[in-house]
C-alpha cells in the first residue's frame, strides 16, 4: 500500500471555500490529441486478500455485475497485492484458502479453486492478469524460486485457459518489513527467469509480464523503481504503480475533509511527475507503457462512509478523467468486492460490504456510487484524451475526452468529464464546440431534485441518482438498461447547468472533432 500522505486539510478547505464557482469556460484542442489510452483503461482489481478469505468466484450475482463492465468496453481484472506474494498452488487435493501455518501466512489455490477463478474470468469476459509468488526464494535473500509457480503453468496450460497478463511480486519497496533486502536488479533479474521460463517452456501461454507494482519510491528516491526498470527494458511489457490521491493522515486517520476539495485531488499529479521521473531514468531512451496498477481515493483498505460513498465518486472521476493527461495508458480501480489483504476489510468496494465473500455469508453485493460512474464511463468515454482547461476554480474541475463510439454514441465527438462540489448550481459554456446542442446529459447527484439547497449529508449516503432517477441493478446482478440513457437536450436556449454537488459526463453529439481521429502516444 502506498505511502502515508500529509494533507493540511485546513489550508485546503480555506483555499476551496475562496472560489464560489457561478460560471466556468472549458476549452480544449480540436486539432491534435494529448494521449491515447488502452482500450482497457478503466480496469479492475480483486485483492489476493479476498483469496485468503475463500472468495466465491461462482456467486451468479456477482458475476453478472461484473459482466457488465465487459459488456461496455473491455477490461482487464487483475489479482494482485501484497497478498499475493503468499500464495501457493496445491493442486488437485491440496487446500484452497486460508492454508496458513503457526509461523507463515500462506494462501492456497488448488486446482478446483483456479478452475472457478478461470471460469468466473471467462463468463465476466474479463482478460485476467495474474500475480505470482515472487518472495518464495532460493534461501531468504536469494534469487527467486520457480518451482511451485512452474506447478500453476503447467496445470494453466493444460487447461487451455487464457491469460492476459503476469505479474511477479507486489510493492518491493515494503519488504523490508518482512525482513527481506533485495534491490531492484535483483527482482529484475527474476523477472528475467520468470520470462525465460515462459518463452522456453509455455508455448501456448503468454509471456506478457508487467510490474513491479511500485507504491513507495519517493521514500528511497526512486532506488529500487529505477534500477528494476533498467533491468528489464529488453522484457517488461508495462511499468505498473500504485498510488491513492488522498493517502491517509500521519496519524492513519480518513482524510475526511479532503473528499470534498479538489486541490488534494491533484496530489495524484506531483505522484506521477516524480514516480514516471523515476521510470524514465531507468528507461534511458526506451519507451515501456505505465499502468497506475491500484487506486482508490484513501489508502490501506479505504474508509467505512467514504470510499463507499457518493462522495467518493469525486475522487474518482478526477482520476479517470486525468490520469490519462500524465501519459498513463491504464488505472485499475481497487477492488470490485472483498478484501484489501488477507485481514483488512476493503471499504473502497464497487459491489457489496466491506469483507464480502459471498452472498450466502455477506448478502447480495449491491452496488455502490462507483459502480454506476464505472459503468458510464466505459459506455460513453473512449481511449483518447484531449488537451483542455478551464478558467480558474477551486470548486469544480473538468477533462475532455473523445467519444467511445459505441452503444449509440456517435464516434469522434467530444465529452465532457466533470465535477462540482460548489454548493450553487453552475454554469458551463464550452467555446470550442460550434453549438452545446444537441447534447446528452448523464449528472450523478446524491439526492433525486439537488438545489441550493441540498443537504450535504447526503453525500456521504450510498445512493446515486442519475438526472434524478435512483440507479439500481436487477436481483439477479443485470441491469435493468443497457445503454444507460441519459437525458437529450436539444433547444439551444437551454444552458448547460450542472447542479450542486455533482458530476457526470455531457456528450455533444452532433460536434466533430478531428483530433479524435487520430492516435496519440
Amino acid at each position: 500500500m502506498p505511502g502515508i500522505k500529509t494533507i493540511s486539510l485546513t489550508l485546503l478547505l480555506a483555499v476551496s471555500l475562496s472560489f464560489c464557482c457561478a460560471d466556468v469556460a472549458v476549452t480544449f484542442d480540436t486539432q491534435t490529441p494529448e494521449f491515447t489510452a488502452r482500450d482497457t483503461y478503466l480496469s479492475f482489481n480483486v485483492d489476493t486478500g479476498s483469496v485468503f478469505n475463500d472468495f466465491d468466484f461462482t456467486d451468479v450475482g456477482l458475476r453478472n455485475l461484473i459482466k457488465n463492465f465487459a459488456l461496455a468496453a473491455p477490461t482487464q481484472l487483475r489479482m494482485g497485492g501484497s497478498a499475493a506474494d503468499h500464495v501457493f498452488f496445491t493442486g488437485n487435493d491440496g487446500p484452497r484458502a486460508n492454508c496458513s501455518t503457526s509461523t507463515e501466512t500462506r494462501i492456497c489455490i488448488n486446482t478446483a479453486y483456479w478452475d472457478e477463478i478461470n471460469d468466473f474470468m471467462s463468463y465476466t469476459g474479463m482478460n485476467f492478469v495474474f500475480d505470482v509468488n515472487l518472495r518464495v526464494r532460493q534461501g531468504n535473500q536469494g534469487p527467486w524460486d520457480p518451482t511451485n509457480a512452474e506447478e500453476l503453468l503447467d496445470y494453466t496450460a493444460s487447461k487451455g485457459y487464457k491469460i492476459a497478463a503476469w505479474q511477479l511480486g507486489n510493492e518491493m519497496e515494503e519488504w523490508w518489513k518482512g525482513g527481506f533486502n533485495i534491490t531492484g536488479t535483483q527482482i529484475g533479474a527474476d523477472y528475467h527467469n520468470f520470462y525465460k521460463l515462459l518463452v522456453s517452456k509455455y508455448p501456448t501461454l503468454p509471456s506478457t509480464i508487467y510490474g513491479p507494482d511500485s507504491c513507495c519510491e519517493q521514500k528511497i528516491n526512486g532506488t529500487i523503481l529505477t534500477s528494476f526498470v533498467s533491468a528489464v527494458t529488453d522484457i517488461l511489457n508495462t511499468v505498473t504503480i500504485h498510488d491513492y490521491p488522498l493517502g491517509r493522515l500521519p496519524d492513519r486517520s480518513c482524510p475526511t475533509a479532503a473528499y470534498l476539495i479538489v486541490a488534494a485531488y491533484k496530489s495524484l499529479k506531483s505522484f506521477f511527475d516524480v514516480n514516471i521521473g523515476y521510470i524514465k531514468k531507468g528507461l534511458k531512451s526506451v519507451k515501456i507503457p505505465i499502468v497506475l496498477g491500484e487506486t482508490a481515493s484513501t489508502a490501506e483498505g479505504g474508509c467505512d462512509g467514504l470510499s463507499n460513498r457518493f462522495v467518493a465518486g469525486f475522487v474518482f472521476i478526477y482520476e479517470l478523467g486525468s490520469v490519462a493527461e500524465s501519459h498513463v495508458v491504464q488505472m485499475n480501480r481497487q477492488d470490485i468486492a472483498g478484501w484489501s489483504s488477507e485481514t483488512v476489510k476493503s471499504n473502497y468496494v464497487l459491489l457489496g460490504p466491506a469483507g464480502w465473500v459471498t452472498t450466502e455469508k455477506s448478502g447480495f453485493p449491491s452496488p455502490h456510487p462507483d459502480y454506476f460512474l464505472a459503468i458510464l464511463w466505459k459506455q460513453l468515454v473512449g481511449t483518447t484524451v484531449l488537451t483542455s482547461s478551464y478558467n480558474n476554480t477551486d470548486v469544480f474541475d473538468a477533462h475532455v475526452w473523445c467519444s467511445s463510439g459505441f452503444h449509440g454514441i456517435p464516434p469522434f465527438v467530444p465529452v465532457l468529464t466533470f465535477l462540482n462540489v460548489d454548493s450553487q448550481e453552475t454554469t458551463v459554456t464550452v467555446p470550442s464546440v460550434e453549438s452545446i446542442v444537441p447534447r446528452i446529459e448523464y449528472f450523478f447527484t446524491s439526492t433525486a431534485t439537488p438545489d441550493d439547497t441540498v443537504n450535504p449529508s447526503s453525500l456521504y449516503g450510498d445512493e446515486s441518482y442519475l438526472n434524478g432517477d435512483l440507479l439500481a441493478v436487477n436481483k439477479d446482478g443485470t441491469l435493468p438498461q443497457f445503454p444507460i440513457q441519459g437525458r437529450r437536450v436539444t433547444d439551444p436556449s437551454v444552458p448547460l447547468k450542472v447542479p450542486p454537488y455533482s458530476y457526470g459526463f455531457v456528450v455533444f453529439e452532433d460536434e466533430f472533432v478531428p483530433a479524435c481521429t487520430l492516435h496519440a502516444n
